[in-house]
C-alpha cells in the first residue's frame, strides 16, 4: 500500500426519520439511529487503519489456515488500475472465462463505467437461459489500488443493535456512489463480522466458510472450524470479515457442479431446505463477490423470483457464473430479498424486496 496506516477513524453519522427516493425507488426503512463506518476519514474520504488489536470472546476455536495458493492470485504493492474505457474493457474481457460456457448466454450490455483516483468500476447486465430458466445478471468489476476504498457501514440504533437501513440513506449520508449489500449481520447471532477493522461481532464460525479481505487487497476463505479469531486480528492486517457464505470455488479456482460441494450447515436453518420457495438450494435471488487478481473485484447480483423475466440461480450456476467471469476465490453473501446492487443513485438490479439489509459495502464518489 501507498499510503502509511493511520489510526482508523470512526465516522458516526445522526439519522433522521427518512424515506429517501433514489431512482424512482422509495425506501423502506424508517428510524432512529446512525451509521458506523470505521475507518472513514471524515476530512479526506479516505480509509486509513491501524491494526486492529486482538479481540476474542474465548469461542475455543483453533488456528486458521490462510487460503490456499490455488484460492488466491498473487499481489503488488502497486495494483495495475484501468485510466480509460478500452483499458477497463480490455482488462475485464482479458480474464473472463466464456469460451465454451456453462450458460446459453443470450445478450450483455454495459450499463456503467465510472473512474476516480486509484478507482475503475465496470458495471455489466448479463442474460442467460430462456424461458422460466432464464436470469438477469449484474456484474460490477471494480479495481482499486487501495482495498481501503471498499467501506463498509453498518447501521446501528441508539443502543448498539444492528438495525435495517436503506442504500439510499447510505448515498445521501456518504456519497456513495457504489453500494451493494453484504451478510445479513442483524440476521445472525453467531459469526465473526469486521468492518474496516472494528469488531462488530466474534461469534463461533463452527461449520462454515469465512471470508477475510486484508489490507493489501488479498480476499481469502477461511475455515470456520480452525479459525482463531484472536490470532487472526492479532495479525494486524485484517479489514473486513464476512461470515454468510459459503464459498463458491474450489480450492484450485475451478466451479463446484454439485450442491454437495458446497459447506452449508445447520447454521442457517431451514434455508437448507431445497424443497421449499426460499430454500438456500432452491434457485434464488443471489450476490457473491470474487476476486480475479491484484485489486480486481467482482461483484455479482442476480435477480430472482420472478416468473419468465429471471429466476434466480443455484449454487453451482452461481460458481460458474463467478468462475465464468474470472475469479479465482468467489464468496456467497446474503441473498433473497436482500440482493441489491446501487449506483450513481438508483437500483441497478430489481430487489426482489421483503428484508432490508442492515450492512452494505460502499465506494465513495469523487465529489466527496
Amino acid at each position: 500500500m501507498k499510503s502509511k496506516l493511520l489510526a482508523a477513524t470512526v465516522l458516526i453519522l445522526s439519522l433522521m426519520l427518512c424515506a429517501c427516493n433514489a431512482g424512482g425507488k422509495k425506501a423502506t426503512t424508517e428510524f432512529k439511529g446512525h451509521i458506523v463506518v470505521p475507518g472513514l476519514d471524515e476530512s479526506s474520504g479516505k480509509t486509513e487503519q491501524s491494526a486492529p488489536s486482538a479481540q476474542s470472546k474465548g469461542d475455543g476455536m483453533s488456528s486458521a489456515p490462510s487460503c490456499s495458493e490455488g484460492e488466491s492470485p498473487s499481489f503488488s504493492d502497486e495494483p495495475l488500475i484501468p485510466q480509460t474505457e478500452e483499458e477497463l474493457f480490455s482488462a475485464v474481457n482479458g480474464g473472463r472465462r466464456t469460451e465454451n460456457s456453462f450458460f446459453d448466454r443470450r445478450g450483455e450490455e454495459v450499463v456503467a463505467c465510472y473512474f476516480d483516483e486509484g478507482k475503475a468500476l465496470l458495471i455489466r447486465k448479463i442474460t442467460v437461459g430462456q424461458g422460466e430458466d432464464q436470469n438477469l445478471c449484474y456484474i460490477a468489476d471494480l479495481y482499486l489500488d487501495d482495498v481501503r476504498d471498499l467501506v463498509g457501514c453498518v447501521f446501528m440504533d441508539e443502543e448498539g443493535g444492528v438495525v435495517k437501513g436503506s442504500p439510499q440513506y447510505v448515498a445521501e449520508q456518504l456519497g456513495a456512489i457504489f453500494i451493494v449489500n453484504t451478510d445479513f449481520m442483524r440476521g445472525r447471532s453467531w459469526g465473526l463480522y469486521v468492518r474496516g477493522g472494528r469488531i462488530f461481532r466474534d461469534k463461533p464460525t463452527k461449520g462454515i466458510d469465512v471470508c477475510c479481505l486484508r489490507t493489501d487487497g488479498r480476499m481469502e476463505i477461511l475455515d470456520g472450524d480452525t479459525l482463531d479469531s484472536r490470532a487472526l486480528l492479532a495479525e494486524g492486517d485484517v479489514w473486513h470479515v464476512l461470515t454468510f457464505g459459503p464459498s463458491l470455488l474450489n480450492e484450485d479456482g475451478s466451479p463446484r457442479k454439485e450442491n454437495g460441494e458446497f459447506r452449508i450447515n445447520d447454521n442457517y436453518q431451514g434455508w437448507n431446505d431445497h424443497t421449499t420457495y426460499y430454500g438456500f438450494l432452491s434457485p434464488n435471488p443471489r450476490i457473491a463477490m470474487g476476486q480475479a487478481s491484484d485489486g480486481h473485484y467482482i461483484f455479482c447480483v442476480v435477480d430472482g423470483r420472478k416468473e419468465d423475466v429471471s429466476r434466480g440461480m443455484t449454487f453451482p450456476e452461481l460458481s460458474h457464473l463467478m468462475y465464468e467471469e474470472g475469479a479465482a476465490v468467489a464468496y456467497n453473501l446474503d441473498g433473497g430479498g436482500s440482493a441489491m446492487m446501487y449506483y450513481n443513485g438508483g437500483f441497478v438490479n430489481d430487489p426482489a424486496g421483503g428484508r432490508d439489509p442492515s450492512d452494505y459495502f460502499c465506494i465513495i464518489g469523487k465529489e466527496n
